[in-house]
């Protein structure tokens, strides 16, 4: 799907602050001529060391345990790698540096040795170990007409490269089983070259396009199974066949069509955004946070689906899906008149549970639920005001749309990072007490992933507080990243007010949900800074 250069949102995070400006009250701050070298000690206070092109490296306070002479120079006789080079490449020392929080290289490139058909957009900053050509793609933001960004814990040689496209063919029955994929240059996201085959029989979970049509009797099971989601897949895992970062795998088809680069039956992308950012996935796949917003959240925490997998193991959270009319013994069962509803879980140790207890995700788990998704409260039978609307099962399986939306509340930096998914979907594939191949595909609007994004920036660094000129830059990333219009459509000349999104899961069936918990307490990083946030 989309290519934005992620990073922009990712460089504020970790340091909150311009790429080539000193952070206040760090040292090491110097510019020097553009066409030699400079250098100057930077310590743990953090500072900038930038050439007067523009082309330098920022360090945020507590990159580095003491002070470090750091240096930038030309290295015009480097080794490139494959593609169009279109600036200088510089060498950053020492060479080998180590960083224990990323750090913002700079580097100025020339628009008039960009090529026919390519924008700045499709710029990528490459870095190898000096001397060498063992280069790797940096997600890269573009900073302005002749300078982009990305994030680095080391120092290397560094270059502006527009990257060869490479095509690369999934051989049949893999998990992805929808022809060639353009792993564009190299990098971790993948775009669909529309030119591969469409498979509409790939169940849930492989890229396949829409959910199973509803059809066959009512059914006439009327236990209901809560499960409780287990593990969680926001795109950022590498599939085993491509290599490719895997968020094409999970979404659907939202809008109903398959667009490229030059599709002009579209909503309006965002200012600056590229084209680019409007190519589905395989068979017209919606998902633009898995591609765009989930890089920032790695350049954040590392492995953001790693990450939650091990607050879900924790216990930190969960989310429950009661479901009425499943028949587990029947994993190929097709049936309409099916119920349901969704439930949040907080905190697994409180309630009925002791302090230091973790759940089993097995039938004697009584999750304690999230009280906002609880209108009555847990007066027996306990209802949430999130429910599916007419949910059914197609050949084992379950499709369940949800009029209200769906909130899925994520752990990062210890905040909850709460994303309001409308015109959502939820599918899996019914195993019985295991549901596996899940997802969630909807949209989520563009401004509420900005207050999202808003909720836990004092978590990450106080700079993002108030209307910072740093939190501007996030709001202007996100907005890069809309891909799609608020209602799921995908209207000509309309403005692209909303983000795509497909979240993948597997859950296991616990208790009913019928015990009520006591949500965290709100820690405000940002009281008492700037204007609060």
């Amino acid at each position: 799907m989309r290519v934005f250069r992620i990073a922009a949102i990712a460089v504020v995070l970790m340091v909150g602050a311009g790429a080539t400006g000193a952070l206040p009250g760090c040292t090491g701050s110097l510019q020097a001529t553009s066409s030699g070298a400079t250098s100057s000690v930077v310590g743990a206070q953090g500072g900038s060391v930038t050439l007067s092109g523009g082309t330098g490296v920022t360090v945020p306070a507590g990159a580095l345990p003491s002070n470090v002479t750091v240096t930038v120079t030309p290295s015009p006789s480097a080794p490139t790698p494959a593609g169009t080079v279109v600036g200088t490449p510089y060498t950053f020392g020492p060479e080998g540096q180590k960083f224990s929080s990323p750090v913002t290289v700079t580097l100025a490139f020339d628009p008039s040795e960009i090529p026919a058909g390519s924008t700045a957009g499709d710029i990528v900053i490459y870095t190898a170990p000096a001397g060498t050509t063992s280069y790797t793609a940096l997600p890269t933001s573009i900073v302005d007409s002749t300078h982009a960004s990305a994030l680095t814990t080391h120092f290397s040689t560094f270059v502006c490269v527009v990257p060869s496209a490479t095509v690369v063919t999934s051989p049949p029955g893999s998990p992805i089983d929808a022809g060639p994929w353009n792993l564009d240059g190299g990098q971790t996201t993948p775009v669909y070259d529309d030119a591969g085959p469409i498979d509409a029989n790939t169940p849930p979970g492989d890229g396949s396009a829409e959910p199973p049509a509803a059809s066959g009797p009512a059914t006439t099971v009327t236990v209901a199974h809560n499960f409780a989601i287990h593990h969680l897949h926001l795109g950022d895992e590498l599939d085993p066949t491509t290599g490719a970062a895997d968020w094409a795998s999970y979404g659907y088809d939202i809008d109903h069509k398959d667009t490229t680069a030059t599709s002009t039956d579209v909503c309006a992308l965002a200012a600056n955004a590229s084209t680019r950012n409007q190519v589905d996935g395989p068979n017209g796949i919606d998902n633009s946070f898995g591609e765009n917003i989930v890089p920032l959240l790695a350049a954040v925490v590392g492995n953001p689906s790693a990450t939650e997998d091990t607050a879900l193991a924790n216990g930190q959270f969960t989310l429950m899906f009661d479901v009425k009319g499943l028949d587990e013994s029947n994993l190929t069962q097709t049936a309409t008149g099916l119920s349901g509803q969704i439930f949040g879980g907080l905190a697994f140790n409180q309630g009925p549970n002791g302090s230091s207890a973790l759940p089993t995700f097995t039938a004697g788990d009584e999750w304690p639920l999230d009280p906002t998704f609880l209108p009555n409260g847990v007066t027996a039978p306990v209802t949430s005001n999130e429910l599916f609307a007419s949910p059914y099962i197609a050949n084992g399986t379950f499709v369940g749309p949800v009029g209200s939306g769906v909130t899925v509340s994520l752990l990062f930096q210890g905040a909850p990072f709460v994303l309001k998914i409308q015109h959502p979907v939820v599918t899996f594939v019914n195993g019985g007490t295991h549901q596996s191949s899940g997802i969630i595909s909807g949209v989520i609007l563009t401004q509420d992933l900005v207050s999202a994004f808003q909720s836990i920036a004092g978590n990450i660094s106080t700079a993002f507080c108030g209307s910072s000129a740093a939190f501007q830059q996030v709001v202007s990333a996100i907005e890069q990243s809309a891909d799609i219009m608020h209602d799921g459509t995908n209207a000509v000349g309309a403005p692209c007010d909303a983000i795509s999104i497909g979240l993948g899961f597997d859950a296991d069936e616990i208790g009913a949900p019928q015990v009520a918990g006591t949500p965290a307490t709100a820690i405000n990083p940002c009281a008492g800074v700037g204007d609060g946030g």
